[in-house]
C-alpha cells in the first residue's frame, strides 16, 4: 500500500484555505454593500427551499416534499399548479425563478426593516 501525503502538508494545506477563507470573509463583511449581501443571501435562500420542495431537472427528487404531495394527489392534472412546477423545475427555470424570488425577497424585507426603523424612529418607548 502506497503511503499517503505528509500529515504536514495536509496541516500546511488546510492553513492556506483557513486563511484564504478568512481574508475572503473580512472582504465580503467589511467592503461588500449591505444590499449586494442581501441578494447574494436571499438568492442562497430561494435556491434552498427550491431544492427543499424536490422539483429539480430529473423529475421530483425521492423523499422529497414535491414527492409526498404527488403520492397524495395521486395522477397529476395537466395544467395544475403541481404540472407547472414540475415543467419549470425540469426546464431548470424554476431554480432561477426561485433564486430571483429569494434575492428581490430579501432586498424588498430589508427595505421594509429600514422604512420602519426611519418612521418610528421618534417615537416613545413602550414601557
Amino acid at each position: 500500500m502506497a503511503p499517503g501525503p505528509p500529515s504536514w502538508s495536509l496541516h500546511y494545506l488546510a492553513r492556506i484555505i483557513l486563511e484564504g477563507v478568512e481574508r475572503f470573509w473580512k472582504i465580503w463583511a467589511s467592503g461588500v454593500p449591505r444590499w449586494i449581501q442581501s441578494v447574494v443571501y436571499g438568492a442562497l435562500l430561494g435556491l434552498g427551499v427550491c431544492l427543499a420542495l424536490g422539483f429539480g431537472a430529473a423529475g421530483v427528487a425521492a423523499n422529497s416534499l414535491a414527492a409526498a404531495i404527488q403520492s397524495s394527489i395521486g395522477n397529476v392534472a395537466a395544467g395544475s399548479a403541481f404540472a407547472m412546477m414540475q415543467s419549470l423545475g425540469a426546464k431548470g427555470i424554476l431554480a432561477w425563478l426561485m433564486a430571483a424570488l429569494g434575492a428581490a425577497g430579501m432586498v424588498a424585507v430589508r427595505e421594509l426593516i429600514a422604512w420602519l426603523r426611519r418612521r418610528f424612529r421618534g417615537l416613545p418607548k413602550s414601557s
